[in-house]
């Protein structure tokens, strides 16, 4: 089914208006057809409620890991100290590794549900501030990454509205993480969207 398309006289309207979609990069993402800020630099996907939430809140030595790659990954390399990412297209990763500064890790593993792809935070060696779900096989991400996250980490987890994610997003509240919803728009997007943040007692982000 192809995307929705909003009238031109409508987006010109409120494009002139002092609005906070402007603000947030909306109509650049749009015009882009991808996910950008006022700037035009690359954003993550998550809703804006979440972004607005991390944004300052996320500190420059910070160590992220993320499951899927792309404009988040980029958006993550100008905020924090150094950021890894699993892709499982390679030519998805190349694009990206193409565009990525000197603190961006990719690396291409396959994708092979229950395999190599869902456990390589663990391989990283090193323990991250953020791990951010938003790649294939989910909800195995989520049971194989806890080891991965510092004790004050956080969990970053897009489209946890989804029902097929339930038996993860449960996984992680028996393991003492607690749930916060940011529910809103995306970037290119007039859909209602869901990212959530999990989070534990004296959390690095101060929750």
């Amino acid at each position: 089914m192809r995307k929705p398309r909003i009238k031109l006289y409508a987006l010109v309207h409120l494009w002139r208006k002092k609005s906070y979609l402007k603000e947030l990069g909306w109509f650049e993402s749009y015009k882009s057809r991808g996910a950008v800020d006022l700037e035009g630099r690359p954003a993550p996907l998550f809703t804006y409620p979440l972004l607005e939430f991390l944004k300052p809140r996320i500190k420059p030595d910070f160590s992220v890991f993320e499951f899927g790659s792309g404009h988040s990954t980029l958006w993550w390399a100008r905020n924090v100290g150094d950021i890894e990412a699993v892709e499982h297209s390679e030519y998805w990763r190349e694009k990206i590794k193409a565009l990525s500064p000197a603190n961006v890790k990719l690396h291409y593993v396959p994708l092979e549900y229950d395999g190599e792809y869902c456990r390589q935070a663990l391989k990283s060696k090193k323990k991250h501030d953020i791990l951010v779900i938003d790649g294939r096989d989910r909800v195995r991400c989520a049971k194989y990454c806890i080891e991965a996250l510092k004790d004050d980490g956080v969990i970053i987890w897009d489209d946890t509205y989804r029902e097929c994610y339930k038996e993860g997003v449960d996984f992680l509240f028996s393991k003492g993480f607690k749930k916060l919803e940011f529910v809103g728009l995306v970037a290119n997007s007039i859909r209602r969207k869901e990212s959530s943040l999990f989070y534990r007692a004296n959390n690095c982000l101060g929750i």
